[in-house]
């Protein structure tokens, strides 16, 4: 009995240690389940905010709204919009094939197109970027956007920016396009991508507690960061008059392409950078259609680079009085033979400006050779043909000279009447620069930046750039540039007709040419330099007759639009009159008289005192009586009569001399 017992004591107390351990660990698992509950609800977990953050919410990269475009007076060329983009999720949504053959019908894009897209493996995928208005109209209709603007469950229409072009292709070569997302891929777009575009954002999409998507984001406000404006040197005024008549005359002359060139001769400033053709940067396009030609493509000169050849041999110690054999017109280089543009150019002696006023290939050869190829060389580098303007525009070309190792005599001789060179419409308005600002050239520009300092390198003196000046004056007064003269305005330029060169051949086309003109007012409130070009016009391809009117047109637009002051010449006779308006043609001296009768003289009627300063200038000291000046030379006043202190008399004549300002600052090494 006592051994019965025994065991049943032994029993009850393992039974009692077992209830015991059974209740330690229920205690550590109730105790374990308690802290980590507590955790869960009251201490943030990392991993679980982001596992509940997959649940609930997910994010789309939207881009900001661009920077504008302004021209150098703040008038918009390229402007934000909106527009509306249709995306889904696909995973919210169960019929995907009904939903597709609805969108599809509204949207004009192909059911397979749509399915593939709701089909998609994720959260978000866009069906119709910038949705038209007809195609939010029928998206309205079929029931995809319904009442009030919401949209079916796993549908989402987005509100994004979208470029637009207020002036259509007027100014498109210039401005190039952005792509869908509104990252810029030609021209300015492209080239300040960087500030137009702003920076990225990530909105959030909230799910609701039914698990629907919203489209909100508290903090966009607050993070959005828009693109930077930035204004160019263009004047759109100017610029949209000059597109207008290069268009007009690519009808009329059934042209290939051209341009339209205008720089401020002073800073550099570009005004004016017409193509054609052009494109609507709203709608696809031939890549031809939106080359910037002025400044990405190149030609050979022609005869304008005569203007440049004269410059160089006057910075060479020639005498512009010097005279050159003509040749009556042909010139044996080895076995080529150099002849003029017309058959019936039988010329002898001439002088430089001669050579400009007439454009002589074959005087222009002579003094080529006569140079020889370093000079030239040299000479060409410092006008700044062969090199990049560094405007910053996005392929700009940097043109081409040839190495001097490689010049045969007949390269050489070319080279005078601008053959076996490359270079681009800019460049040779920026070379004419130098004959209209005294000398200098500057760095074109294309971007109104107070950062920039406009460099001015003097490249000739300002005597030889006075000297070409008069000679280019002469080729409108009586040679190849006389439709471009301006009733009331003294006009200088040149004329270039150069052959274009046959692709299958090889050699010189017998029929394609690139014709243009590129030349400037006298005594203009503002120094422009304008450039005109035509390429493979039809019917006549001279230069005189396609790309000189429209370099009138152009220069019109221009006085209109900065209300230049007329200065009309007259010819002097011995009662000079101003009805009898033309210019006087001597080789030694322009004489200019103003036709228009001015209020002039000096307090109490005495003749200012008006030597060392300019025409324009001498002018604008002038108030009181009418009379009428005569202006002989160029440059500032040199003498005067009546002298200073003499008193005026209504009607009566005053004679200004002039002669160009030489200093030390004008000399070159």
């Amino acid at each position: 009995m006592k051994r019965k017992r025994r065991a049943t004591e032994i029993d009850l107390k393992d039974n009692l240690n077992r209830f015991r351990l059974l209740g330690v660990i229920f205690f550590l698992i109730i105790s374990t389940l308690i802290v980590r509950s507590f955790q869960i609800q009251m201490i943030k977990d990392p991993r679980l905010l982001n596992l509940a953050k997959r649940q609930f919410s997910s994010n789309i990269i939207l881009r900001p709204s661009r920077g504008r475009i302004l021209d150098r007076n703040g008038k918009p060329l390229a402007i934000n919009g909106e527009a509306k983009s249709l995306a889904v999720n696909p995973g919210d949504i169960s019929d995907k094939k009904k939903l597709a053959l609805t969108i599809s019908k509204s949207i004009g894009v192909s059911r397979e197109s749509v399915l593939k897209k709701l089909e998609r493996d994720g959260e978000f995928s866009w069906i119709k970027r910038h949705l038209s208005p007809s195609q939010l109209a029928k998206l309205k209709k079929n029931g995809v956007i319904k009442r009030g603007g919401s949209t079916l469950n796993g549908v989402w229409l987005v509100t994004e920016p979208k470029r637009f072009y207020p002036h259509g292709d007027s100014v498109s070569t210039l401005l190039g396009m952005v792509d869908i997302d509104s990252t810029g891929i030609e021209g300015v777009e492209h080239w300040l991508n960087d500030d137009l575009k702003g920076e990225k954002q990530r909105v959030s999409t909230i799910r609701d507690s039914l698990g629907r998507k919203t489209f909100f984001d508290p903090e966009l406000n607050r993070l959005d960061k828009k693109g930077i404006d930035v204004s160019l040197t263009i004047d759109f005024p100017l610029q949209f008059e000059s597109h207008k008549s290069l268009e007009r005359w690519i009808e009329k002359t059934q042209s290939e392409s051209g341009s339209v060139i205008v720089l401020d001769a002073d800073n550099g400033e570009i005004l004016v950078n017409a193509n054609f053709p052009t494109f609507d940067p709203l709608k696809r396009s031939k890549s031809n259609e939106r080359r910037n030609r002025g400044i990405i493509d190149g030609f050979e000169p022609g005869s304008t680079i005569k203007a440049v050849l004269m410059a160089l041999a006057l910075e060479n110690n020639w005498s512009d009085k010097e005279l050159i054999y003509g040749e009556k017109g042909s010139l044996r280089v080895g076995d080529w033979v150099i002849e003029e543009a017309e058959t019936h150019e039988k010329f002898e002696w001439m002088t430089l400006a001669d050579m400009v006023e007439k454009s002589s290939n074959v005087v222009a050869a002579k003094v080529a050779m006569r140079l020889g190829a370093s000079k030239i060389l040299k000479g060409l580098n410092g006008f700044g043909f062969g090199k990049k303007v560094e405007t910053g525009f996005p392929g700009e070309l940097s043109g081409w000279l040839p190495e001097q190792k490689n010049i045969s005599p007949i390269k050489l001789a070319n080279l005078g009447f601008g053959q076996g060179m490359f270079t681009t419409p800019l460049h040779v308005a920026r070379a004419f620069s130098a004959f209209v600002n005294g000398g200098y050239l500057v760095d074109p520009v294309l971007l109104i930046d107070n950062s920039h300092i406009k460099s001015r390198n003097r490249i000739i003196s300002r005597e030889t750039s006075e000297i070409v000046k008069r000679a280019l004056i002469s080729v409108v007064e009586k040679g190849t540039g006389q439709k471009a003269s301006i009733p009331g305005f003294i006009i200088g330029g040149k004329t270039g007709t150069a052959q274009l060169v046959d692709r299958e051949s090889g050699g010189y086309s017998k029929s394609k040419y690139f014709s243009s003109f590129v030349g400037f007012i006298v005594e203009a409130e503002r120094n422009l330099v304008i450039l005109t070009a035509l390429r493979a016009p039809k019917g006549s391809y001279y230069a005189s007759e396609t790309a000189v009117p429209l370099f009138r047109e152009v220069a019109e637009a221009a006085v209109n639009r900065f209300n230049f002051l007329k200065l009309k010449p007259v010819a002097i006779t011995s009662e000079p009159t101003v009805d009898k308006i033309r210019v006087s043609s001597a080789a030694a001296e322009k004489i200019k008289i103003l036709d228009r009768i001015k209020s002039v003289a000096g307090k109490d009627g005495v003749m200012p005192d008006l030597i060392g300063i300019t025409a324009r200038e001498s002018l604008e000291r002038l108030s009181g009586k009418s009379f009428r000046v005569r202006m002989q030379g160029f440059g500032v006043v040199d003498s005067q009569d009546p002298v200073a202190g003499s008193i005026l008399r209504d009607g009566q004549d005053i004679v200004l001399k002039l002669k160009p300002q030489v200093n030390e600052e004008s000399k070159t090494n």
